[in-house]
């Protein structure tokens, strides 16, 4: 059986007297694929958010690499909410060397 990479249980966020994600509760196993699919207005982006930390839940909890303290997990990974994080200009190898740069990494191969 694989461990679960994310795991969501009643994620809730709302902002005022609107809610944007009721209850959540999701499932990802080590090495699935998994995707959101909905209308604009529908909590996509703010879900992904609160799983990334870049939104606080107003209730519920998250759990990444098995560890509900996040401690490590947010070094682990990455995301690109709405809109690709790359200039058009460069190529993928160019932005993919712009990035490593970036975070530090200095050796090309």
């Amino acid at each position: 059986m694989k461990n679960n990479i994310v795991e969501t249980i009643s994620l809730t966020k709302k902002f005022k007297h609107q809610t944007a994600v009721n209850a959540i509760n999701m499932h990802v196993p080590q090495g699935a694929i998994y995707g959101f699919i909905g209308r604009n207005g529908a909590g996509k982006s703010t879900a992904l958010k609160m799983i990334c930390g870049l939104v606080k839940p107003t209730s519920g909890e998250i759990r990444l690499f098995n560890d509900p303290q996040f401690d490590l997990a947010y070094r682990s990974i990455g995301a690109l909410i709405e809109n690709v994080g790359a200039y058009p200009e460069l190529s993928a190898k160019e932005n993919m060397l712009l990035k490593a740069t970036g975070l530090g990494l200095n050796n090309k191969e």
